[in-house]
């Protein structure tokens, strides 16, 4: 079969069958069931001022979150694209884990942050006097939330692109006489530009399907389209209006992942015309040293929240002891329920393994396709095989359930809903990762091969996979994290043999005692350092920061 045709058809029969017909199936059999039409709940929507409110709150917090992110995360990308210092590609790692780590821990870390048992935080309190945040309904720890959760996407996607210009345009502007910011607003901010827009836009996409976060913090106070679809769908049982509301949101999405895909294309374009040798500054003077430490506070004080919750996890009445881990393995009550950690951890690894085994073959076809093809909707299509990263989670669990069973086999009581969700959500990260590698290879390069007589064939296993095999290896170890941390699909998908470890803690959060919170923070700090050993492992197989991701 001729490779081309391959890689487009793969991933076209792949989402067709696993994504396209369940949630179409989805979509006909509650217009079936329902007592009136989607027009009808479009209009509804339309017309409920509530509904309208809801709409507006969410387009307005995901465009506050972004800016907050932006302007915190911006001065930390001049200093990693500028400064070679010790330990920075450990930082760079632990900054990617706050992004892949579920919300409902990222909840939990700022509960135990923000709480009665922070020293430093009583400290605080006791010298300047405020009061502490309220844990529920709180808008400014929503957005708090929102900035710990995306600040590493501007990071990664503008520090990278930041790193990898040439020096010399630099340069250049400052012998013709220059001053520093003239040559920051001149030069480097209009070449910056698509990656900013690039990784504004996936700021805002995230913020706006945003869902664990405003259905804990938000305290029954804050809605946006996601938890109204939640809402609709298992507390008012309406689902022709949580469809419809999947359908708007979709709509945006589109839009936001279509801005993205055009930025991103023009990002690496400017950096096929810019880049040079990478060259890091070491610190010498005061003015470095200045600027390298309030990068340092900065992700100190975004990680704070995530290393708290890891030390006290250690932490019982006070003292440092292991006891939370090693009663996590101990059938207190002896309950016919209980599941052992190991199983919800044995279950994570399986599941993202399997996820790795699709989702990266199912990535570089996509690279392959939208480096190679040569139509002039390039863009559309790229937001198109991004799509699955836009759909409710909500939706996507339930096209999942309803959609994967046919008269001869009935996938619904297996894991395979779940490995399929892990798939489509991870899928898209690992093109985010391989795209942009695939395309720095020149076409002077595979031309020579072509003209050697290599075929498609050849050219792609023997020139184009060893290039690519670093960045191929950084996607399985992503794609694999990215499943460990999955949690919306996880919980409406998952049967309770099935359980992964991020729906084991919502399950130890949702019984009362103190002894299943501590477990709760045993099994986050479970996760938390697999996450970490996972991007540091990524760190150090990535070839010049190259990668989305």
């Amino acid at each position: 079969m001729n490779l081309f045709i391959l890689v487009k058809t793969f991933p076209l029969i792949f989402l067709a069958i696993f994504f396209y017909i369940p949630v179409a199936k989805l979509v006909f059999a509650v217009d079936e069931l329902s007592s009136r039409s989607y027009l009808e709940s479009l209009l509804s929507i339309v017309r409920t001022p509530y509904y309208l409110d809801v709409i507006r709150f969410t387009l307005f917090q995901a465009t506050v979150s972004t800016i907050l992110v932006l302007l915190t995360a911006m001065p930390c990308c001049y200093v990693l694209s500028k400064y070679e210092f010790p330990g920075k590609s450990i930082i760079l790692a632990l900054l990617t884990v706050p992004f892949i780590m579920p919300p409902i821990v990222l909840v939990i870390a700022l509960l135990v942050f923000l709480g009665p048992q922070n020293p430093f935080l009583n400290a605080v309190r006791q010298h300047i006097n405020f009061s502490s945040f309220e844990t529920n309904g709180s808008f400014l720890l929503i957005l708090i939330a929102h900035v710990i959760f995306e600040f590493s996407i501007v990071v990664r996607l503008v520090s990278n692109f930041w790193a990898n210009l040439n020096r010399n345009i630099y340069e250049v502007a400052s012998v013709l006489g220059a001053s520093p910011s003239k040559i920051f607003f001149n030069v480097t901010l209009p070449v910056l530009k698509p990656a900013i827009i690039a990784a504004s836009s996936l700021v805002f996409m995230f913020t706006f399907t945003s869902f664990g976060v405003i259905l804990i913090l938000g305290g029954g106070f804050f809605s946006t389209i996601e938890t109204e679809i939640y809402y609709s769908t298992f507390k008012y049982l309406d689902l022709s209006i949580a469809v419809s509301f999947s359908f708007i949101q979709i709509i945006f999405t589109t839009f936001i992942l279509l801005i993205y895909s055009v930025f991103q294309s023009r990002a690496n374009k400017t950096l096929k015309l810019a880049k040079g040798e990478r060259r890091y500054t070491r610190i010498k003077s005061k003015k470095d040293f200045i600027q390298v430490l309030l990068f340092l506070i900065t992700i100190v004080i975004i990680m704070s929240p995530y290393l708290f919750l890891l030390i006290r996890s250690f932490l019982l009445d006070g003292s440092f002891t292991f006891e939370s881990y090693k009663s996590l393995f101990i059938n207190i009550n002896d309950s016919y329920f209980f599941l052992s950690p190991l199983k919800a951890v044995a279950n994570s690894v399986l599941f993202g393994t399997l996820t790795v085994l699709f989702s990266v073959p199912l990535g570089i076809c996509v690279s392959y396709y939208l480096s190679k093809g040569k139509s002039k909707y390039k863009s559309l299509i790229d937001s198109f095989y991004m799509s699955t990263l836009g759909i409710s989670s909500v939706v996507l669990g339930l096209a999942l359930l309803t959609g994967l069973h046919t008269s001869f086999i009935d996938f619904r009581t297996t894991w395979v809903p779940l490995v399929v969700a892990h798939i489509l959500i991870s899928y898209p990260f690992v093109v985010r990762i391989i795209l942009p590698t695939l395309n720095s290879i020149g076409p002077n390069l595979t031309g020579s091969a072509i003209s050697l007589g290599a075929s498609p064939w050849s050219l792609f296993s023997r020139l184009e996979l060893p290039i690519l095999s670093k960045s191929i290896l950084v996607s399985a170890v992503f794609s694999f994290a990215i499943s460990m941390g999955e949690f919306g699909a996880s919980l409406l998908i998952s049967r309770p043999e099935h359980s992964t470890i991020p729906v084991h803690i919502y399950r130890y959060l949702s019984q009362p005692g103190q002894t299943n919170f501590e477990h709760a923070l045993a099994m986050s700090g479970i996760l938390m350092v697999m996450a970490m050993m996972s991007f540091i492992f990524i760190e150090k197989l990535r070839y010049r920061g190259w990668g989305d991701f």
